[in-house]
């Protein structure tokens, strides 16, 4: 009787544990952002995210924050050679639905969809000199994205390592800002 009573206490603290662990994830990630209009040219992410699994449900939400930032040497006939360095600060908020196609596999496929705030800057420099465009850093754009990816759990751990395909859409001024996103992550649980 009592070695039923601890199997069932250590299947209790697995059980609520690994629930825990499924609840809120906090991570980061990286990756590379390809641009369909050049500039600003294709470049490398980074970023940080803090996600929510609804329990008993297929959905999640999240929040994440990324920067990028890519370099481009220019030169304008006459004048000389200048550095033009574009970045991007975005705020984004996800929705995602998982889908149980692989059921007993690690691997989880997901598709969702989303809005963000992205801060655009121009920097360029000349002889030493920097100049930020525009001048108002406080401008910033809305956009959305629509992701697809697949989490890779592993059981009885707290960690989530993620694989992520996002296309984004920012509405700018004439046409809008396009690119697409390629990049991976980790997520640990509490």
């Amino acid at each position: 009787m009592r070695k039923y009573l601890i199997f069932l206490s250590v299947l209790t603290i697995v059980f609520f544990a690994n629930s825990a662990f499924a609840v809120i994830g906090i991570g980061a990630r990286a990756g590379m952002n390809m641009f369909e209009d050049d500039p600003p040219g294709d470049g490398i992410m980074f970023g940080g995210q803090l996600r929510l699994d609804i329990p008993m449900t297929p959905f999640s939400a999240e929040i994440a924050t990324e920067y990028f930032s890519t370099t481009e040497d220019k030169e304008i006939e006459g004048v000389g050679e200048y550095e033009a360095k574009f970045h991007d600060i975005a705020i984004l908020a996800t929705a995602k639905y998982k889908t149980n196609l692989l059921p007993l596999s690690p691997i989880k496929p997901y598709a969702g969809v989303g809005i963000g705030m992205h801060i655009f800057a121009w920097e360029f420099t000349y002889e030493g000199e920097s100049v930020f465009m525009p001048e108002d850093q406080d401008e910033s754009k809305f956009g959305w994205h629509g992701v697809v990816g697949a989490d890779i759990e592993f059981p009885m751990m707290p960690v989530k390592l993620f694989v992520e395909t996002k296309y984004t859409s920012i509405q700018t001024e004439g046409d809008p800002t396009n690119y697409t996103s390629v990049y991976g992550g980790v997520n640990f649980g509490f």
